[in-house]
């Protein structure tokens, strides 16, 4: 595997792990009611799944445009 696209996936996978870590607080610190929305719906798993997907594609893009950019230049 290319060092770049293994170095994109572990970023992307910190990235959405911290992602989890934020979703984790705000639901057991209910920051904003999400708890009470989220329990109180219908569909609270699929509520909870396009949470974590979002957020950790979000989180994911976000960690690897900061790897990138803090590569060095190199002026060839």
């Amino acid at each position: 595997m290319p060092q770049l696209v293994r170095h994109f996936i572990v970023h992307g996978t910190i990235g959405a792990g911290m992602s989890l870590a934020v979703i984790a607080i705000f639901l057991i610190y209910d920051l904003g009611d999400m708890r009470t929305l989220i329990m109180a719906s219908a569909s609270n798993i699929f509520d909870f799944s396009i949470l974590a997907i979002v957020l950790s594609t979000i989180f994911a893009a976000v960690q690897i445009s900061i790897f990138v950019m803090l590569q060095p230049w190199d002026e060839d």
